[in-house]
């Protein structure tokens, strides 16, 4: 189960990751794609 918490800090990464989605991608296996 995800904490509120960690789903809201999710949502933000992805907003950066579609900028630097090649970067975070490599660090976040999870998040990144």
């Amino acid at each position: 189960v995800i904490p509120p918490e960690y789903a809201q800090m999710v949502e933000e990464e992805e907003e950066n990751e579609q900028e630097d989605g090649e970067d975070q991608g490599e660090s976040n296996g999870e998040d990144g794609v």
